[in-house]
């Protein structure tokens, strides 16, 4: 009788140009150090990985590795939700190789070579997800999408749709050659929310980008939301306000450096459920891809995954 390896790595090998499947080769003696005898799948097609993660959380296994971008990681987590109820997935551990690369810089997992020692010591932690109900662009039929990191929308979600043709610059040079296509013909719509938590606020105003976050980065290691913890039952909000295109520049070098979140433009908010719409097509990017549009719904699931962590 056969019996199925307690860990599954999947690797997206057209990721970051195809930087995953080079790392994945570079250190796949390295993971067979770390836990031992493993499986490899590697996907075909945009949503592959989800069918991959169900399998392997219906199967049992103990470890689910991605060598893959944010976009393959949500793809995992999808099916990991998916395929088990929450206590038996599998944990996750998240391997570097796609063009932004944002989670690991949250997880503290920038190296491989980090992740898979953190692995090795079995040093995981229950984290939070975010659930977001949308509808899809070309339909408007209504879809659920969980994710791990951060989902956003407006200017985000429009550089999402270029920011893969120009994955050979590397993270901050894709998304800002992105941004500049992005802004040609861009106005700021008019975004209704209302934020859910300790206390409701309802806002109304232009916004470039509003960021619903799990963890801090996005946009290839720009910090949009410093205060958030993944584990702490909330989402942060960060809206990006009316700014003219000029200003934008500015407010976006301060979010790659150390002045996060100091822009007068800038309004961050905490909340368990947030609510948006607006009259605008306005476009999502949900964990670095981009999936639907307003109005959307976004809601936290406590303590819904166990994912290796510094």
């Amino acid at each position: 009788m056969n019996t199925i390896a307690p860990t599954l790595v999947i690797v997206n090998p057209r990721a970051g140009g195809g930087i995953a499947h080079t790392v994945y080769r570079r250190v796949e003696h390295a993971i067979s150090d770390a836990v031992g005898v493993s499986d490899v799948a590697f996907t075909e097609a945009p949503g592959h990985a989800i069918l991959l993660a169900e399998e392997a959380a219906k199967a049992g296994r103990k470890w689910v590795l991605v060598c893959g971008g944010d976009g393959t990681v949500n793809e995992v987590i999808n099916g990991l939700v998916r395929g088990a109820k929450p206590g038996s997935r599998p944990a996750l551990c998240v391997l570097s190789g796609g063009t932004g690369g944002d989670l690991t810089r949250t997880l503290g997992t920038r190296s491989v070579r980090e992740a898979l020692r953190l692995l090795e010591a079995g040093q995981v932690r229950t984290i939070d997800l975010g659930k977001v109900t949308a509808q899809d662009v070309e339909t408007d039929v209504p879809f659920t999408r969980h994710f791990i990191n951060i989902a956003s929308f407006g200017l985000g979600g429009l550089v999402d749709r270029h920011v893969h043709a120009f994955s050979a610059l590397g993270s901050r040079g894709a998304y800002g050659v992105a941004t500049l296509l992005s802004l040609w013909g861009w106005r700021n719509p008019l975004i209704q929310m209302e934020i859910q938590g300790e206390q409701t606020l309802d806002v109304e105003m232009r916004s470039v980008t509003v960021a619903i976050a799990n963890g801090r980065y996005f946009g290839g290691g720009m910090c949009i939301a410093p205060d958030a913890i993944l584990n702490d039952g909330l989402l942060d909000v960060t809206i990006v306000g009316d700014l003219r295109r000029r200003d934008l520049i500015r407010a976006t070098s301060m979010l790659y450096g150390m002045d996060a979140l100091s822009h007068p433009a800038l309004v961050s908010r905490k909340g368990t459920k947030i609510t948006a719409k607006s009259e605008d097509r306005v476009l999502l990017d949900i964990d670095g891809e981009p999936l639907g549009c307003l109005p959307a719904t976004f809601e936290i699931i406590p303590d819904a995954l166990q994912v290796v962590s510094a």
